[in-house]
């Protein structure tokens, strides 16, 4: 069976190639966590962790990357209003994003229950994920970020650098 998949760029399905022989990296946005989850943060999660399975059942060696937003307008307005540090208020949030997605079946991208105890950076090894996989909250790379921001504020066409960068890395590029 050929997988097809939509490609944003040209807004056409095409049949899946894997830019670097039997590897694929999945970079996917994850949810804000300034409130409990929504149905759309499920179907969007689920389809990304059947995406990933599919891709592993098949043999491939799957990086998979998603975020959390936990530095955000809405994270520092509600920590305010509730009288909370902001980084107890997103932790509380990506708790319950866990929990819920644990009632829909969704692995978590460590593959396990279990994580550090800063809460802030996650690299996992687990049953359900490969060496590498991530779930990083914005507070540890926003500094990156910034830097890479510059940057691209000054080149001529950010849109087309960004298509090209994500193209040579190999990484599909979705969000939650």
């Amino acid at each position: 069976m050929t997988l097809r998949l939509y490609n944003t760029a040209n807004k056409k399905k095409e049949t899946f190639h894997p830019l670097q022989e039997g590897k694929v990296g999945i970079y996917v946005c994850g949810v804000t966590v300034y409130d409990l989850c929504h149905i759309g943060h499920a179907r969007s999660a689920i389809v990304f962790d059947v995406l990933v399975r599919y891709l592993r059942a098949k043999g491939f060696d799957v990086t998979y990357v998603r975020n959390f937003t936990d530095v955000d307008d809405k994270i520092i307005e509600r920590a305010n209003k509730l009288g909370k540090d902001t980084s107890a208020l997103a932790q509380e949030f990506i708790d319950a994003f866990y929990e819920d997605m644990d009632r829909v079946y969704v692995l978590k991208v460590n593959g396990s229950a279990v994580r550090p105890d800063s809460g802030r950076f996650f690299l996992f090894a687990g049953s359900a994920a490969a060496p590498g996989d991530l779930e990083p909250g914005d507070t540890i790379v926003v500094p990156e970020q910034i830097s890479r921001i510059a940057w691209l504020r000054n080149s001529k066409d950010i849109f087309q650098i960004l298509f090209q960068a994500t193209m040579a890395a190999g990484v599909v590029i979705a969000a939650l």
